[in-house]
């Protein structure tokens, strides 16, 4: 199990308080749970943020997604809330 998704159930208690956060069913959240090679869709980044207070961030669970950040001081991380950014990342 990745160690973040972990965390975050740690943090609320059960796949089925998962589920609840992102509204979907448990067995939606179970199939990403227990597949080592998926990766945890970036719809859920910004609710696992929130839901588990920056505990665990939306850098953390996609890195490699860019996610640039705007002012909101009722959102837990101190540089606020994330968004997504569609652009393609720029050649290194």
């Amino acid at each position: 199990m990745n160690p973040l998704i972990k965390k975050t159930l740690e943090i609320l208690g059960s796949q089925a308080a998962l589920a609840r956060e992102l509204g979907i069913k448990p067995p939606s959240v179970n199939e990403v749970v227990n597949d080592p090679n998926r990766q945890i869709p970036e719809s859920w980044c910004q609710v696992i943020e929130r839901a588990t207070k920056g505990a665990v961030t939306c850098e953390q669970l996609r890195g490699d997604i860019a996610w640039p950040r705007v002012e909101d001081a009722e959102w837990p991380h101190p540089s606020g809330k994330p968004y997504l950014d569609h652009a393609p990342k720029a050649a290194a």
